[in-house]
This record gives structure tokens, sequence and C-alpha cells, in this order.
């Protein structure tokens, strides 16, 4: 019982620790000042990531699960569902500053100095949940892919409009561009994907 009730403990504390480190970073990035109702969309965009973390997974109960309120499993995650869904969550500002410093961070730790860069970018499409499929851009940071760019939408696994896939790559890999740009890095970005992505439009972007 001792070493059980020890070992809760000890995880509780990781998690404290783990939302107080991301809440900081959050904190220092955010675009405006974190008071207000900014400051607690922040609290629980927190403890989202911190239970995703922790968890190793992207479901709503599991990402719910970092959030810091007192109240049980199944409010907590409503909370996250509410979260995501709301309008007031705006891309631009609870997920490009800190992606820009994210991949900031990769860059540098890949990069070598005075020498051109080469970073490989995948695109893929796949099967989300039952009901809906996923078109993703992910770029490689040595034996991983980490998504940095996607779009969701109803349907059932099979084939995006070439039109999706232009806009998606167009967009994101400007966005790498531009990262890498305020690095003063010489940086070229390689897409990889299968046979769905051999458009004539994707190839000349």
């Amino acid at each position: 019982m001792w070493f059980t009730t020890t070992l809760k403990n000890r995880h509780r504390s990781m998690k404290k620790k783990t939302f107080s480190e991301i809440r900081t970073f959050l904190d220092h990035y955010s675009p405006q000042p974190a008071t207000g109702y900014i400051a607690q969309r922040l609290n629980s965009l927190s403890g989202l990531i911190s239970g995703a973390i922790h968890s190793g997974s992207s479901h709503l109960s599991k990402i719910g699960s970092g959030l810091p309120q007192n109240i049980n499993a199944l409010s907590k995650e409503i909370h996250a569902k509410r979260f995501l869904e709301s309008k007031h969550i705006d891309i631009k500002f609870h997920y490009m500053p800190y992606l820009k410093q994210f991949l900031l961070g990769i860059l540098l730790k890949t990069a070598k100095l005075g020498q051109k860069q080469d970073f490989n970018v995948i695109v893929d499409g796949s099967q989300t949940e039952s009901k809906h499929v996923t078109l993703m851009l992910s770029i490689v940071v040595g034996n991983r892919s980490i998504p940095v760019f996607w779009v969701v939408r109803k349907g059932k696994k099979g084939h995006f409009p070439t039109e999706m896939h232009t806009d998606l790559v167009e967009k994101g890999v400007k966005a790498l561009q531009e990262i890498a740009a305020s690095l003063a890095l010489d940086a070229t970005f390689c897409l990889l994907g299968d046979g769905e992505f051999d458009s004539v439009d994707l190839q000349i972007l």
C-alpha cells in the first residue's frame, strides 16, 4: 500500500513539473500577454500537452488527464473536447508561434554551420478512426517523422484531391523555409511520398 501511494505521488509530482515547464514555455512565446482569458486557455493547453506527453496518446481521455482542475476523468475529457472545438482557439495564436520555436530547435540541433542543409519532409494520408481521413506533412528528425501540418476531413481512406495535396505542401514548405531563413540557414526541403502524390502540380511546386 505504501509503495503504491509513493508511486502515485511521484507520478503526480512529475506531471506537475511537466505542466509547469510547458506553461512557462507557452507564456514566454505567447503573442500576447498571458492574462485573463488568454491565461486560462494557455493553462488548458499546457494541461492537454502534459497529458499527451505522459500518456503517449492523443485520445481525448488521455490528453484530458493532464488538466490541473480537480475534476473527474469524464469531466476532463469533456473539457478537452470543448477546448479543441472552441471558436476562440486560433491556429495562428495557439499553434504557429510554438511550432516556430519547436522547429527552430530542430533546425538548430541538426544544422551544420556554414553548410547547406537538406531536410526530408514526408506527405502522407491515413484513416483517422472510422469516419475521417487525415492528410499530413511531417519533418524527418533522425529516425522519427514529426507531424507539423495536417488537414482532417470526413470520409474513408482513399486518395485526396490533388488541390489538397498542393495546398498543404505549398503552405507547409513555405512556413519551413521562412523559419530556416530566420536562422540564416541555406536549407532545402525534399518532399517524400508514395504513388498517391505523383501529380505534376505537386512536383513543380
